[in-house]
């Protein structure tokens, strides 16, 4: 039931009428969620008792940020009762490094308290909910492996900045752990321990060798190139990842600028390619990535980058080019416009 978009468009967005060609609205739709969940309970509900793997990325929460009227209104009051209708929630930031927002300052949310987006949390949690009772009731719960977790980090710095990832830095489209760290929830009866926590290190690529020898299946190396299985980790086992790596080699609309990155044990460093500028953070000491560390550990620093320049060269990495077109704005040029 997928598209080629990220992201609902069209008419009614979220709403009906959607335009979404793979999902036509059907008597009584309303909110696009909804429709995704109750498509999904269908699908358990008919299941012949065949092993399935259901790929289910509802668009929760991405733009256009919207919900349900009397949820929106729940929030505002839980907003005004907490008193953050008072306090500062935005907090102006540089000009945008980009051309067709040169103009425009970013608007970095330094609080949690956008009443939509918490209505949009409430609606995925719903049909999150409507899943897992279809699973009970088919009696499958226990013999089925859930996987809660996201693409990248809440939108904290544009587009309206309807969330905020503290005491992480930043977020979507940054290579800060805003950016770049994710929630990550497994549910395995029999396997993971209800409640359990683990600070093992994992990243995306690593879920495809970890399903498959979960499922008792064969591994595909070939396929599979930059993950590997962290099945002992939801045994309850620690294991030594390794380096893992980001490469972000262009300008997002959220305020970031092309870089890389590798993270290794507590350590990350960051490689931003404006200015050939080098920061590193000890993540166990430094969660929020305030204090770069790169001067007073120079010799971390030479290891990480030389590690990163190996793996950048091994996967073909691209890099973007010097624009020796571009004008940084400034508020006095801003003023000249005005």
């Amino acid at each position: 039931m997928g598209w080629s978009k990220g992201h609902p468009s069209g008419r009614g967005h979220y709403f009906t009428p959607w335009d979404i060609p793979t999902i036509e609205p059907k008597p009584g739709d309303d909110y696009l969620t909804d429709r995704l969940g109750d498509e999904a309970v269908n699908l358990i509900e008919s299941n012949d008792d065949t092993p399935f793997f259901m790929n289910l990325w509802f668009y929760q929460v991405h733009t256009p940020i919207m919900a349900k009227e009397e949820n929106v209104n729940k929030y505002e009051q839980k907003r005004i009762d907490m008193g953050l209708d008072k306090v500062e929630e935005i907090v102006e930031g540089d000009f945008f490094p980009v051309g067709h927002k040169k103009t425009k300052h970013m608007q970095h949310r330094i609080i949690q308290s956008d009443p939509v987006y918490a209505a949009m949390i409430e609606h995925l949690d719903e049909n999150i909910g409507k899943v897992m009772t279809a699973l009970d009731e088919k009696g499958i719960a226990d013999n089925t492996i859930i996987v809660f977790t996201s693409d990248n980090g809440g939108l904290s710095d544009a587009e309206g900045s309807p969330t905020c990832n503290a005491p992480l830095a930043h977020g979507k489209g940054w290579m800060y752990e805003g950016g770049t760290r994710e929630p990550t929830i497994v549910k395995w009866p029999g396997t993971v321990v209800p409640n359990s926590i683990s600070d093992s290190v994992i990243t995306s690529p690593d879920w495809y060798p970890t399903l498959l020898e979960a499922c008792g299946l064969p591994l595909e190396p070939q396929q599979h190139v930059d993950g590997k299985s962290f099945v002992k980790v939801l045994k309850g086992e620690s294991i030594d990842r390794g380096a893992i790596f980001w490469h972000f080699p262009h300008y997002g609309n959220q305020g970031g600028t092309p870089g890389s990155s590798v993270r290794k044990d507590d350590w990350k460093l960051i490689e931003f390619f404006e200015g050939d500028r080098i920061e590193l953070y000890n993540l166990k000491d430094d969660i929020s990535e305030d204090n770069n560390l790169a001067e007073k550990h120079p010799k971390i620093a030479s290891e990480l980058l030389a590690e990163l320049k190996t793996w950048q060269k091994d996967v073909g990495a691209l890099y973007p080019e010097p624009n020796p077109d571009w004008v940084p704005m400034s508020e006095a040029d801003l003023k000249a416009i005005d």
